[in-house]
């Protein structure tokens, strides 16, 4: 699986944060990934996914996408987690602010060349369960 970081137009916080989750979800559905664990530190896309709100007539499209692709997956389990328990995505996300892009680089060359994201990948394996279970 590759990894792939790119700068997003300016905008909000959660439009970033549901336009990143779109990303992936297009990016899993390419891949043919039908069983999923999704982890933000948004609590406001976060909710809206699992509660199927719409908060925000910016964010109506870009939700019913993410509704559908979800809808196709046949086991997503969706929980948030503080920004400290999503650090390999701020580091990935601070590279694509920083106007890096690093496009379909497999995951061990991102690893050999910033060592601390290898030390994040391996923090990371150890968060949180899932909190909620879509099926």
């Amino acid at each position: 699986m590759a990894i792939t970081v790119s700068p997003l137009p300016i905008n909000t916080n959660n439009m970033a944060e549901a336009q990143a989750l779109l990303a992936g979800l297009i990016l899993a559905k390419e891949g043919n990934f039908r069983l999923l664990h999704i982890e933000g530190d948004s609590s406001v896309i976060i909710n809206a996914c699992i509660h199927r709100t719409i908060f925000s007539w910016k964010l109506k499209y870009i939700l019913i996408q993410i509704w559908r692709l979800l809808d196709d997956c046949m086991d997503v389990c969706i929980s948030h987690t503080y920004r400290e328990g999503n650090q390999v995505v701020d580091f990935l996300s601070n590279l694509g602010c920083d106007g890096l892009l690093v496009s379909s680089l497999h995951p061990l060359s991102i690893i050999e060349k910033h060592v601390a994201l290898n030390k994040l990948i391996q923090e990371d394996k150890f968060a949180g369960s899932c909190s909620h279970i879509i099926v």
